[in-house]
C-alpha cells in the first residue's frame, strides 16, 4: 500500500498490482478494498493470485475489485495476459477451470532418464509419472552424485532440480557443460523450478539448461517437455491416462483428493497399494522436515530453515494439500527476505496444518481398506 501512494505521488503510478491472496497480517481480499477505498491509487488494476480457486473466491475478488484471478502455480502467458488485457471485462474467464487433458498410450521404456531430485516425496512423484510415460528412470539425490554417474553411464535426458544441498541444479549443469566442452556430446537438461516466470527461465537458460517445467509437475507439463527434446516413447498399448491436477478445493483447502487419485492412476499397480506407498512417504519424511524446520527457527538458521521449508511446500504440493503448501510458500519468502525475527507461531501453524493433512491421508487409505 505504502509502495503504490509513494509511486503515485511521484507521479509514477503502477499500472497493476499482483497480490497473493494468503499473506501474514493483512490477507489479499482485505488489501484490494482498501486500495479501492484510497482515491491516490483506487485506479490501480488488481490481480489476485491464489492456489484456492473456488467460485465464491472469484466472487469475493470481484466485489473487492480485482480484475482478475491467476490459479498457481501462475503461469507465465497467463500472467503476461492479465497484465495486457487489464481492462478486459471479460479477462476473469481466464481461471476458469479447463477440461481435463488426456494423454493415450502405455509404453515400453526404452530411452533412460537421470532423474537429480532431493525430496523423496518428488522421487516417487516424478518417477511414477516418468515411468508411465514410458522411459526408464534413475535417481541421483544432488548435483556432485549425478556428476559421478553421467561419469560413468550415459543418458538420454537429466531433469534436474534446481535446489538441493551439496551441489545445486544451476552449478551441476555449469560444470557439465564445461566438460561437453569439445563439442562432442550435449545432454539435454530439463531444470525444474518452482516458479515458471521469466527470471527462473533466463537463470536456467545461462546455466547452459535446455527447457524449464515447474513444480509442482503436471504429467501433460512433463510429457511436452520430454518429446521437445527425445522421440516419444513407442506406443504398444492404446489407454486413455488422466494427467490434470484439478484446481478444485475442499473444505479448509487441505487435501485435494483429485491430485492423489491422479496420482494413483500413474501406476499398474491396485490403487490401496498405490495410495499406501504414497502416504507411507509423506508421512515418514515431512516429520523430519517439520523437526528440522522448528529447529532452525529456534537456532535462527535463516539459510536452512528457507531450504527445508521450500522442500515441504514441493511436497505438499504435489500430493494435493495445498493450504500446508502455502504456509510453507509465506514461511519461505520471509525466510529469504531476511525478515526477523521468525516467530515460532509459524511453525506452529504450519505443524498443526500437517495434522490435519496427516488425518486427511488417513481418511483415504481407511476409504481403500
Amino acid at each position: 500500500m505504502e509502495e503504490l501512494r509513494a509511486a503515485a505521488t511521484a507521479n509514477e503510478p503502477y499500472d497493476a498490482a499482483v497480490i497473493d491472496l494468503v499473506m501474514p497480517g493483512l490477507d489479499g481480499i482485505s488489501l484490494a478494498q482498501a486500495i479501492k477505498q484510497d482515491p491516490v491509487v483506487a485506479d490501480t488494476a488488481l490481480i489476485l493470485i491464489t492456489a484456492f480457486h473456488t467460485e465464491e473466491s472469484q466472487k469475493q475478488a470481484l466485489q473487492a475489485g480485482f480484475v482478475a484471478t491467476l490459479p498457481k502455480p501462475v503461469r507465465q502467458a497467463q500472467l503476461f495476459k492479465a497484465i495486457k488485457e487489464r481492462y478486459n471485462p471479460q479477462l476473469t474467464l481466464i481461471a476458469a477451470e479447463q477440461p481435463a487433458p488426456v494423454i493415450t498410450g502405455e509404453f515400453e521404456a526404452k530411452q533412460r532418464i537421470l532423474l537429480v531430485e532431493d525430496n523423496p516425496v518428488n522421487q516417487l512423484v516424478a518417477s511414477m509419472q516418468l515411468e508411465r510415460l514410458g522411459y526408464k528412470v534413475e535417481i541421483a539425490e544432488n548435483g556432485v552424485e549425478v556428476l559421478q554417474i553421467i561419469d560413468k553411464e550415459p543418458y538420454d535426458l537429466i531433469l534436474m532440480d534446481c535446489h538441493m544441498p551439496e551441489m545445486d541444479g544451476l552449478e551441476a549443469t555449469r560444470r557439465i557443460r564445461r566438460q561437453e566442452a569439445d563439442g562432442q556430446t550435449h545432454v539435454p537438461i530439463i531444470a525444474m523450478t518452482a516458479n515458471a516466470m521469466q527470471g527462473d527461465r533466463e537463470v536456467c537458460l545461462k546455466a547452459g539448461m535446455d527447457d524449464y517445467i515447474a513444480k509442482p509437475i503436471a504429467l501433460s507439463d512433463l510429457k511436452q517437455a520430454l518429446e521437445r527434446w527425445l522421440e516419444p516413447a513407442e506406443v504398444v498399448k492404446h489407454e486413455i491416462i488422466p494427467v490434470s491436477l484439478p484446481a478444485k478445493a475442499l473444505p479448509l483447502v487441505t487435501l485435494d483428493t483429485d491430485v492423489l487419485d491422479n496420482l494413483c492412476k500413474l501406476s499398474k499397480r491396485s490403487k490401496p497399494v498405490v495410495l499406501r506407498k504414497l502416504v507411507d512417504n509423506f508421512l515418514t519424511n515431512s516429520p523430519k522436515l517439520l523437526a528440522e524446520m522448528r529447529s532452525s527457527v529456534e537456532n535462527e538458521q535463516v539459510s536452512t530453515l528457507q531450504r527445508v521449508a521450500h522442500t515441504l511446500k514441493s511436497s505438499s504440493a504435489s500430493y494435493g494439500a495445498l493450504y500446508l503448501a502455502d504456509l510453507c510458500r509465506i514461511l519461505e519468502a520471509s525466510a529469504r527476505a531476511g525478515d526477523a525475527p521468525i516467530g515460532i507461531q509459524q511453525v506452529e501453524q504450519i505443524e498443526a496444518e500437517y495434522d490435519n493433512v496427516k488425518r486427511a491421508l488417513e481418511l483415504q487409505l481407511e476409504g481403500e481398506s
